[in-house]
C-alpha cells in the first residue's frame, strides 16, 4: 500500500486561501493605477543603452565596410596598373624579337607579329594612362616612355624599311649607328620604375585595407564588450527581482522536466509504433486478405447458395474486415514518413515552369558564393506527367548539392531535353505506352567525385567523404532520395564526374502526353494485343490467396490456371499463352519482381497484361517494370473488377454508344457499320483517314474503329493526331487491319490503341467482343 505524501510547507502559487501576494514589483494594482516600477524603470533604462551601443555598432560597422570597400578597390586597381605594366613590357620585348627577326630572315610573318604586338602595346600604354591619371608622378614617367617607345618604334619601322627596299646590309648598318641600346634600357628603366611605384602603392594600400579591417574588428569587439556589460548589469537586475519568485520557478521548472520526460517517452512510444506499423503491415493484411475475399465470395453465393441471414452475417464480417482494413490503411498513413512510404499524385507539369522554379530556390545561395546559374529548356520538352513536389524535390536536391560542392566563382548549368528511350540507360524501367523520357541535366564546375567513390554515392546517409559534412554540411540523404524519387517515377538517375573538372547528373523521368495524367496513377493498360479468350494464369504461392482469385475470376467467365512459382509459371506460359497474368510478389525462391522483369523483356511474352496482386504493393516499381495495375492485398472484387475492366477485360455495358468506323474501303466500312448497328451502336462512317480524323475532332466518339492502311493519312499517322488533341486523347481505339504487324509496328501502337483485330480471318464474334472489351475501358474512365 501507497502511503500519501503530504504537500510541503511552502507558499502556494496559487491564488485562493493562504496564498500569498505576489511581488508589488512584478504585480501593480491593474493599468491605469500606478506608474513605472523601479524595476521597469531600469530594465528599460539598460534596454535603451544597449539599443544605443546596438545603433553606434551599426554605424561604426558600416562605416568600416566602406573604407574596406574603398580600400579593396584601391588594392585593385594597383594590381590593373601591374598588369598592364607587365603586359606593356612582354609586347616591347615581342616588338624587338620579331623586328631582329625579320631584319635576319625577310620571314613577313614576323612582321604581323611585330605590327600585332605594337597594337597591343598601345592599348596597354592607353590603359596606364587612364589607370594613373591621378598620379603626378606616374603620369610624367608616361609621358618620357611613351615618348621613348615612339622614338624607338621609329626606329624599328626605319629597319624594316630598309630591310625591304636595300638588304639585310642596309638595315644591319643603320642598326649599328641607330641608339638601340639607350632607348630600350630607358624603356625597360621607365617601366621599371613605374612599377616599383605601384609596388609600393600596393604595400601601403594592402596596409590600409589591413587597418580598416582591424579598427572594423575592434570596434565590433568594443561594442560587443559594451554590450556584454550592459546585458550582464540587465541579467544581475533582473536576477535579484525574480529572486521572490524563485520557489515558484522551481517547482515551475520541475513541473516543466517532467513534461519533457513524458514527451520524449511519447516520441519513442510513437516511433517504436512506426516501426512496428511498417514492420507488421504485411503480418496484418494477409488474414485480412482471407477474410474480406472469402466473406465476399461466400456472400455473391460463389461457393454456393447462403440464405438471407446468413448473407446478412457475411456482409457484416465483410463490412467489419473493411472497415478494420480502412483504419490499418489510416493508421499507416499516419507513418509514412518513418516507414518510407510514398505514393505519387501525378499532374500536368510544364517542365520550364518547374526548373525555373527549382532554380529559384538556390538562387540566393548561389549568388552569395558569385556562382553562375545557367537554364535551358529545350523547345520540345513541353509538359510531363509527374509528381509536383516530388520532381521539384528531384531536381532541387540537384541543385543543392551543386551549388553546395562547387568553388566560389563557379558555374551551375541546369537543362532539360526530351529523348527517345535509345539514350536512357540500360535497365531503366519502361513504362507501358512510354517511348520518350525527360531527361534533366544538372552540371557543375565543382569538386568533383572519383570513381571508386561514385559507386556508393547514392546510398542513404553517406557522404563520400566524411570530411565533406564538416565543411559543407548535410546529411547524406539527398541524392538517395533523389534515386528513389526517379524509381518511383519509373525512371533513373546517373552521374558523370572526374575529380576537380566538376560532375554531371542527369535524371530519366518517363514521358508521358499530359493526357496521360487524366488516368496515371492506375493506368498503363493501353497495350495493342491480338483478341484471345479469357485465360489467365494467377502466380500465387499460397493456396488461399489463389481460391479466391480463381472464384473471383471465374465468376467474370475466365479460366484460370495456377502456377506456384516462378519456375512453374514460365513452364505454364510456354505450353498456353495466357490473355492475362495475376503476380504475387512473395513468392519462394525468385520474387514477383524478377518473374515481372523477366516477361516484360521477353519478346514471346512483353504484350501480355501483368496485375500486380500482392501484399506488397509499391507502385512506382511495377509501373516502371510493366506492370499494367497494382493491386494491394487485401481488396474487394470490385477492385479487381476495376482493374480488368481498365485492361479492357471484363463485362460489357449494355448501353449503346456512338462509334466511328474509319477505312478506305466502303465495304468494310459498312460491313463493320451493320454489324455494330445490330448491337444497337449509332456508327458514324469515314472514308479515308483525313475523313476520319475530321469527324473525331469536330465530335469526339466513344469508340474509334481504324484500318491501318489508307491511302490519304495512314491509320498510325491517325493514332498520332488523336491521341496529341486534347479531345479525342482518352478515346479508346481499336485497329482492324489485314496487315501483319512488325516488332517495331506493334511498339508504335503500343500504348495508344486498345486492341487489334485481324481482318483475316476476319471472325465478327471477336470483333464485337473486342468493342465491348473497348467500351468498357471508355465506362470505366
Amino acid at each position: 500500500m501507497s502511503e500519501e505524501i503530504p504537500p510541503s510547507p511552502r507558499p502556494s502559487p496559487i491564488k485562493g486561501e493562504g496564498a500569498q501576494p505576489p511581488p508589488s514589483s512584478l504585480v501593480g494594482e491593474g493599468p491605469g493605477e500606478r506608474g513605472i516600477s523601479p524595476f521597469e524603470s531600469k530594465v528599460l533604462a539598460y534596454f535603451i543603452a544597449a539599443g544605443l551601443v546596438v545603433a553606434v555598432l551599426a554605424g561604426a560597422t558600416w562605416k568600416q565596410a566602406q573604407d574596406a570597400t574603398e580600400a579593396a578597390l584601391h588594392v585593385s586597381h594597383t594590381h590593373e596598373v601591374l598588369v598592364s605594366l607587365a603586359r606593356t613590357r612582354g609586347d616591347t620585348v615581342q616588338i624587338e624579337l620579331s623586328t631582329q627577326n625579320h631584319r635576319l630572315t625577310g620571314d613577313p610573318a614576323r612582321l604581323a607579329e611585330r605590327d600585332a604586338a605594337m597594337v597591343s602595346r598601345e592599348a596597354e600604354l592607353a590603359r596606364i594612362r587612364d589607370l594613373t591619371a591621378d598620379h603626378p608622378r606616374q603620369q610624367a614617367r608616361w609621358k618620357e616612355l611613351r615618348a621613348t617607345a615612339d622614338e624607338r618604334l621609329a626606329i624599328a619601322r626605319k629597319v624594316t624599311q630598309l630591310r625591304q627596299t636595300e638588304g639585310e646590309a642596309a638595315a644591319a648598318a643603320y642598326v649599328a649607328t641607330a641608339p638601340l641600346r639607350e632607348t630600350q634600357e630607358r624603356i625597360f628603366g621607365l617601366l621599371g620604375e613605374m612599377q616599383d611605384e605601384e609596388r609600393r602603392l600596393l604595400q601601403a594600400r594592402s596596409a590600409e585595407q589591413a587597418r580598416a579591417r582591424a579598427l572594423a574588428l575592434a570596434a565590433a569587439m568594443a561594442a560587443a564588450l559594451a554590450l556584454a556589460v550592459l546585458l550582464g548589469a540587465t541579467f544581475v537586475v533582473i536576477r535579484r527581482q525574480l529572486r521572490a519568485n524563485e520557489a515558484a520557478r522551481r517547482a515551475l521548472l520541475m513541473s516543466e522536466a517532467e513534461l519533457r520526460r513524458l514527451n520524449e517517452s511519447l516520441d519513442r512510444a510513437n516511433r517504436t509504433k512506426s516501426d512496428f506499423l511498417a514492420s507488421m503491415s504485411h503480418e496484418l493484411r494477409t488474414p485480412l486478405n482471407a477474410i474480406i475475399g472469402f466473406s465476399e465470395i461466400l456472400r455473391d453465393g460463389m461457393a454456393g447458395d447462403v440464405s438471407e441471414q446468413q448473407r446478412e452475417y457475411l456482409q457484416d464480417i465483410l463490412s467489419s474486415g473493411t472497415h478494420l482494413l480502412d483504419l490499418i490503411n489510416d493508421i499507416l498513413d499516419l507513418s509514412k514518413v518513418e516507414a518510407g512510404k510514398m505514393t505519387l499524385e501525378l499532374e500536368s507539369l510544364s517542365v520550364a515552369s518547374l526548373l525555373k522554379a527549382s532554380l529559384a530556390i538556390v538562387r540566393e545561395k548561389a549568388a552569395s558564393h558569385r556562382l553562375t546559374l545557367d537554364l535551358q529548356v529545350a523547345a520540345d520538352a513541353g509538359e510531363v506527367c509527374a509528381d509536383a513536389r516530388k520532381a521539384k524535390q528531384i531536381v532541387y536536391n540537384l541543385l543543392s548539392n551543386a551549388v553546395k560542392f562547387t568553388p566560389d566563382g563557379g558555374r551551375v548549368a541546369l537543362s532539360a531535353r526530351r529523348v527517345p528511350l535509345a539514350d536512357v540507360p540500360a535497365g531503366t524501367g519502361q513504362p507501358p505506352g512510354v517511348l520518350a523520357y525527360l531527361e534533366i541535366t544538372v552540371a557543375d564546375s565543382g569538386i568533383g567525385i572519383s570513381a571508386e567513390d561514385r559507386a556508393r554515392l547514392f546510398s542513404a546517409f553517406t557522404q563520400i567523404d566524411s570530411s565533406l559534412s564538416r565543411q559543407y554540411e548535410g546529411t547524406g540523404l539527398g541524392l538517395a532520395l533523389v534515386k528513389r524519387l526517379a524509381e518511383l517515377h519509373g525512371g533513373a538517375v546517373g552521374v558523370e564526374s572526374e575529380v576537380g573538372k566538376g560532375s554531371t547528373f542527369r535524371v530519366w523521368l518517363p514521358y508521358r502526353p499530359a493526357a496521360d495524367c487524366l488516368a496515371a496513377a492506375r493506368r498503363h493498360s493501353g497495350q495493342a494485343t491480338d483478341v484471345r479468350g479469357g485465360r489467365v494464369l494467377v502466380v500465387e504461392d499460397d493456396a488461399q490467396a489463389f481460391e479466391m482469385l480463381r472464384l473471383s475470376l471465374a465468376q467474370d467467365g475466365f479460366t484460370v490456371t495456377r502456377a506456384a512459382d516462378a519456375q512453374e509459371a514460365r513452364a505454364k506460359l510456354e505450353a498456353e499463352t495466357p490473355d492475362l497474368v495475376t503476380l504475387d510478389i512473395l513468392l519462394p525462391g525468385e520474387d514477383g519482381w524478377q518473374f515481372l522483369d523477366w516477361m516484360k523483356r521477353s519478346a514471346a511474352y512483353a504484350h501480355i497484361p501483368v496485375v500486380v496482386v500482392s501484399i506488397v504493393a509499391e507502385q512506382g516499381k511495377g509501373f516502371s517494370l510493366g506492370a499494367s495495375a497494382v493491386l494491394q492485398k487485401p481488396f474487394l472484387r470490385e477492385d479487381l473488377s476495376r482493374a480488368l475492366a481498365e485492361l479492357g477485360f471484363g463485362a460489357a455495358g449494355a448501353a449503346p454508344r456512338r462509334i466511328l468506323v474509319i477505312d478506305d474501303d466502303p465495304a468494310a466500312v459498312e460491313h463493320a457499320a451493320l454489324l455494330l448497328e445490330a448491337e444497337g451502336h449509332t456508327v458514324e462512317r469515314a472514308c479515308g483517314g483525313r475523313e476520319g480524323v475530321a469527324k473525331a475532332l469536330a465530335d469526339p466518339p466513344d469508340l474509334v474503329i481504324l484500318d491501318l492502311m489508307m491511302p490519304d493519312l495512314s491509320g498510325f499517322e491517325v493514332v498520332t493526331v488523336l491521341r496529341t488533341d486534347s479531345r479525342t486523347a482518352l478515346t479508346p481505339i481499336v485497329v482492324v487491319t489485314g496487315k501483319s504487324l512488325s516488332l517495331e509496328e506493334r511498339a508504335a501502337l503500343n500504348g495508344h490503341v486498345l486492341a487489334v483485330v485481324a481482318k483475316s480471318p476476319f471472325s465478327p464474334g471477336a470483333f464485337l467482343a473486342e468493342v465491348r472489351r473497348a467500351l468498357s475501358v471508355r465506362g470505366a474512365k
